[in-house]
């Protein structure tokens, strides 16, 4: 019996060690991708070239900051891989070198596609991931996960109809982008950045507080 109870002791340590490290992997990803894209936009500004990223984290900030206001109501997991699933299509455009890096995804058809992916896939891995960390009362109902990746989806082909010439949100009706350069690049960039930032730093510290707080009540 009391082998047993210390085999459970171990493996809720080790989860909780897993969940510390993850937190930790999470906080220095966030800086990595902060620094990527100011590196980015500094190389942008000096080269002079007025061409975007195709596919950048910058999407992601929006989704921070809207987890440290919506905690249990939001799905960053949905959320992030959505974005992942956005930027599949550039990215296999890009290896192979086709001008048109947005199209079939980065418009409101595809977006709705994606989406329905997303949820469908991503609120069960979700799950699974939340077990494995110990959060196994923090639940992602379906309509969190459809509404975490319609807004991820929908929010990604408005900010990239802003900065992408080859952007052709109302795909296959119309051809034509309305949307271009009508906020400037700048103030889509830093502003992604800021609320990368500031969301991440929130959703950071409540993952911390949230461990120190299971850890004393086991204590």
């Amino acid at each position: 019996m009391k082998v047993k109870l210390k085999l459970c002791a171990l493996q809720k340590n080790h989860s909780r060690d897993c969940g510390f490290f993850i937190s930790y992997f999470m906080m220095n990803a966030y800086i990595g991708f902060t620094l990527y894209s100011l590196c980015f936009h500094i190389y942008r500004l000096k080269s002079q070239k007025s061409k975007n990223m195709p596919f950048t984290p910058l999407h992601l900030g929006i989704g921070a900051s809207l987890k440290a206001v919506q905690t249990q109501r939001f799905s960053l997991m949905v959320f992030a891989g959505t974005q992942v699933l956005m930027d599949i299509e550039p990215l296999l455009r890009l290896i192979l070198k086709w001008n048109t890096l947005h199209l079939y995804t980065h418009n409101l058809l595809g977006a709705v596609l994606i989406a329905a992916i997303a949820a469908l896939f991503g609120r069960p891995s979700s799950q699974f991931v939340l077990k494995k960390l110990s959060y196994k009362n923090w639940k992602i109902t379906w309509k969190v996960a459809i509404s975490s990746a319609v807004f991820g989806s929908l929010s990604h082909v408005l900010l990239d109809a802003f900065m992408h010439h080859d952007m052709y949100p109302f795909f296959p009706f119309s051809m034509s982008n309305p949307m271009l350069h009508l906020v400037d690049y700048n103030v889509i960039f830093w502003g992604c950045i800021l609320s990368l930032l500031i969301g991440g730093i929130i959703s950071i510290i409540r993952i911390f507080n949230d461990r120190t707080e299971r850890s004393n009540n086991e204590k």
